[in-house]
């Protein structure tokens, strides 16, 4: 019997203490916070969300004067990093940046397999590596796809 995957309810990791959402810290300078946000994590609250990276931006201040501020988002369910400015200065300057597309997010996703009906709804075709915002990579054999855009569903194969 082949791997199959299919698309099911999303589970939702317990809310993040203050303590954790530090320990997710990957840079800290005068400026700026990177963070490691995980997926199931808001950035923004909203109704029905106990808890949202928003909300913790208080323990995030390490001394400062100012509560960092959020200059980019990234869906609840996407893992990832997430910039944040330390004073008002550097989110407008940061902000700037997002907004001419100074700065680029890039979404990566490693598969295990290779998602036929996913490479066809990216328009590129088997063995093919034309589509600029597709890649095929090889690795022990084991054929791993990145993409360089988001991921709302997974498909898998065997």
């Amino acid at each position: 019997a082949g791997l199959s995957c299919d698309e099911g309810p999303v589970s939702r990791p317990p809310p993040l203490s203050a303590e954790e959402i530090q320990a997710r810290v990957l840079h800290r300078d005068g400026l700026i916070l990177v963070i490691d946000k995980p997926a199931g994590l808001a950035v923004q609250g909203g109704t029905g969300l106990s808890t949202s990276v928003d909300a913790l931006l208080d323990a995030l201040r390490f001394g400062a004067k100012e509560r960092p501020r959020l200059v980019h988002r990234l869906d609840r369910d996407t893992s990832g990093v997430l910039i944040l400015a330390r004073n008002a200065k550097a989110a407008r300057h940061l902000a700037e940046a997002f907004r001419r597309k100074e700065t680029r997010k890039i979404y990566w996703a490693v598969v295990v397999g290779v998602p036929w009906n996913l490479l066809m709804l990216a328009g590129g075709s088997a063995g093919s590596s034309s589509n600029s915002s597709l890649r095929l990579e090889s690795s022990l054999s084991k054929p791993a796809m990145i993409l360089s855009f988001g991921v709302k569903s997974i498909w898998c194969s065997e």
